[in-house]
């Protein structure tokens, strides 16, 4: 079997195919989103290490699939930098402007959230900080040296904690939550690599019979490998990721417990064991499929969904290009669903995406300059942006939307090294976990709010 994939992946025969029609079912887009993930997060990771196989000759066939274009290069983060980074996004629009800087040092456990508002001739800023233990808040325009502090460690029933918990948002766990946001998720992100391996190693492979597909002009009959997705696998790799937490269950409950609040979502797991117990629920829905993957000159060409359930059979074309995912298209019954179309003239590098025949998005990126464009529905977006430390400098230019082009300027930032901010300490210090109505009330006569109403018209 070994030799024969070998064979395979640098000679294949060669015979003409026909092109696939064009859908227009919107049943078909979401189907065809759906083959999109099944092939990455299944079919394709099933080539990558699957007991079948040598590692050494398997591995470059999925890096040269996934392998990016020179903008998501230019985007793509070292996997350092969300240990300590810092994240900016400002913008200014007709003499209003804002600013909002946000920085996370995980193994500082520490974390800020700097803002500079300036509306209507009036400038508001603040800073939100937090040591582990205590959130401290402070906008010098209304508090001036006074600050607000919380201490997440012990327990606290004032009035704002009560006005809090009465919009559904639980203080008394605010605790978990910063250990949530400021722990480093790193391991987690390996250990759930490793998952996948794990899980696709213990599944059973055979050959799928040859098939046809054109990869950079080339119509080519390839060879395939297949194996069966159900509800078992799903479970196999469900255990993968309970063991791939193990010791982090309180930052996922952390992590769960603050989005579930935050937005209301009543079905939201607000925990890793009910998140676990709700996957394993859909696990019992989980299609009964043949995924077959085919390869051509050391990367995949195309994958097929054979899903047995449903008596329907999903394809995604790896077309080619710069890369091979320059170009592909995912297939429903015959109709193509979802597109991408690219190509690089010089240094300029092009991507189309379509929804069946309607272009949703264009993105146009010169490499030598970083001149970008984004248009999509009537709005366009032009900037530059440059690759930076760990992360991505955006500058946008200007945007347009429909005829009208607005005066808009704008930078969008990420970036390794954490810069925390502090607030100044030395006026009153308010302790909101424990302060009454009453003391809070008082507040308003000492403070001046004029600038915040101002904001809020």
């Amino acid at each position: 079997m070994e030799s024969d994939f070998n064979n395979n992946i640098d000679n294949s025969g060669f015979s003409p195919v026909s092109e696939p029609q064009q859908g227009k079912s919107k049943k078909g887009l979401f189907i065809g989103i759906g083959a999109v993930a099944a092939a990455v997060c299944a079919a394709g990771v099933a080539v990558y290490n699957s007991g079948m196989f040598q590692k050494a000759m398997i591995s470059p066939i999925i890096e040269n699939t996934v392998k990016p274009d020179r903008f998501m290069e230019t985007i793509q983060m070292t996997p350092d930098t969300m240990k300590a980074y810092t994240f900016d996004i400002s913008g200014e629009y007709q003499g209003q402007s804002i600013s909002l800087e946000y920085s996370m040092d995980t193994a500082a456990k520490a974390l800020s959230l700097d803002a500079d508002v300036k509306i209507s001739g009036t400038n508001l800023n603040g800073t939100l900080a937090s040591d582990g233990q205590t959130v401290k808040l402070q906008i010098p325009q209304i508090m001036g040296s006074d600050s607000f502090f919380f201490d997440t460690t012990k327990e606290n029933d004032g009035f704002i904690v009560s006005l809090l918990e009465n919009q559904g948002i639980d203080l008394s766990k605010s605790n978990t939550y910063l250990n949530g946001a400021e722990s480093d998720y790193s391991v987690v992100y390996e250990r759930l690599s490793v998952a996948w391996k794990n899980t696709l190693n213990k599944l059973e492979y055979e050959k799928a019979e040859k098939k046809e597909f054109t990869v950079d002009g080339v119509t080519s009959e390839c060879q395939g490998y297949k194996y069966a997705y159900n509800t078992d696998v799903v479970n196999m790799f469900i255990d993968e990721i309970v063991s791939a937490f193990s010791g982090y269950e309180e930052t996922a409950d952390a992590y769960l417990s603050a989005v579930a609040n935050l937005s209301r979502d009543t079905d939201s797991p607000k925990s890793f064991n009910e998140a676990i117990s709700k996957l394993r629920e859909s696990a019992k829905e989980a299609h009964n499929m043949d995924i077959s993957f085919y390869i051509y000159k050391n990367a995949l060409s195309g994958i097929v969904i054979n899903d047995k359930d449903e008596n329907k059979v999903r394809e995604i074309d790896f077309l080619g290009g710069n890369v091979r995912m320059d170009n592909f298209k995912v297939i429903s019954d015959g109709k193509t669903v979802f597109e991408k179309k690219g190509k690089t003239e010089g240094t300029q590098e092009t991507a189309e995406y379509f929804v069946e025949d309607m272009q949703i998005f264009k993105r146009s990126y010169d490499y030598s300059n970083g001149d970008l464009k984004f248009s999509s529905d009537g709005f366009e977006l032009n900037g530059k942006i440059e690759k930076q430390d760990g992360g991505f400098k955006l500058d946008v230019n200007s945007v347009k939307i429909g005829d009208e082009e607005l005066d808009v300027n704008g930078v969008i930032s990420l970036k390794k090294g954490a810069t925390i901010k502090t607030v100044d300490e030395s006026g009153e210090k308010y302790d909101v976990g424990t302060m009454k109505k009453d003391d809070f009330v008082k507040l308003y006569s000492k403070w001046d709010l004029s600038a915040l109403s101002t904001l809020m018209g």
